[in-house]
C-alpha cells in the first residue's frame, strides 16, 4: 500500500517469503518509475514495513515535493543483489 503525507511518501509492504536462499538484508525504492533506485534510509529497519520516502531516488539529496506526482516501486536486496520490482504505483504527496 503507497501513502502520500507532507512531502513524504509511505509504502507498506509484506516481505516474500522466497528469498532464493539468501536473507533480505534492505529493500531498494525508486521515485522515478524504475530509472534511478536508492536504498532505504539507514536510520530505520532496513527490512521491515513500511518504508518512508522523503528523498528522491536520483540523488538522495532532494527532498520530494508536495503537489509533485511520482512514480514509486520498490525491490529487496539480498547478498545475490537485487530481486523483482514491485509495480509501480503513482502518488502525489
Amino acid at each position: 500500500m503507497v501513502s502520500a503525507g507532507d512531502a513524504t511518501i509511505s509504502v507498506a509492504f509484506v516481505a516474500n517469503a522466497n528469498d532464493g536462499g539468501s536473507a533480505v538484508t534492505g529493500y531498494e525504492y525508486s521515485t522515478d518509475g524504475g530509472a534511478t533506485w536508492r536504498l532505504r534510509d539507514a536510520g530505520s529497519s532496513m527490512t521491515s514495513s513500511p518504508i518512508t520516502i522523503t528523498k528522491l531516488s536520483s540523488d538522495g539529496l532532494t527532498a520530494i515535493s508536495n503537489g509533485t506526482a511520482y512514480d514509486v516501486a520498490i525491490r529487496a536486496v539480498n547478498r545475490a543483489g537485487a530481486g523483482r520490482e514491485s509495480a509501480t504505483f503513482t502518488v502525489i504527496p
